[in-house]
């Protein structure tokens, strides 16, 4: 077994020129191929391994039956391929199991605040995302827009909401239903 600073040594006692990276490189595939087993040794994540017959160093890292390219999630086990949003990353390792599509927007608060020079207000608005995969993952809301504006010199908080949005959108005023 050649060990990688062994290998480096004989690499440039025999003249061939190669950078150590690439001796400590995951792939390996410059040294294997499939008819034949790789004799050298890679580093993958700080664990030396042999390169195998997949050409790969340490070709199947989680152990689950899977060569590291073939595998949606390489270091994680999972010898069913799971991969529910068909993202191509499996679902163990994937840290967002959903397709998220917006499906409703909302106006879901109007702030009125008072200040020394008179008042604003700021109109908010959310979505709602919905998974379309078959995750099944919950909704999501999220503050979509936020639009302020001052009524400089106007005191009365409810004149300066119309004045700015209308009264059909004040009728609710200062009644936050928002998800966020």
């Amino acid at each position: 077994m050649f060990r990688p600073f062994l290998l480096t040594l004989l690499l440039l006692l025999t003249g061939v020129v190669a950078a150590h990276a690439q001796i400590e490189a995951t792939d390996c595939a410059y040294t294997c191929n499939s008819e034949s087993l790789c004799s050298r040794w890679c580093t993958d994540g700080g664990v030396e391994s042999n390169c195998g017959n997949s050409g790969a160093c340490n070709p199947d890292p989680d152990v689950d039956g899977l060569d590291y390219y073939m595998d949606n999630c390489p270091y994680d086990y999972n010898p069913d391929q799971a991969d529910c949003d068909g993202d191509g990353w499996g679902d163990v390792c994937d840290s967002e199991d959903a397709t998220y599509v917006i499906v409703e927007a909302r106006n879901c608060w109007i702030r009125n605040r008072l200040h020394a020079w008179g008042s604003d207000t700021t109109w908010y608005s959310e979505v709602r995302y919905q998974d379309t995969s078959t995750c099944g993952s919950p909704d999501k809301w999220a503050k979509w827009t936020e639009d302020k504006r001052d009524c400089v010199g106007n005191y009365d908080t409810y004149s300066c909401c119309v004045s700015k949005w209308g009264a059909q959108s004040c009728y609710n005023y200062g009644v936050r239903t928002c998800h966020f």
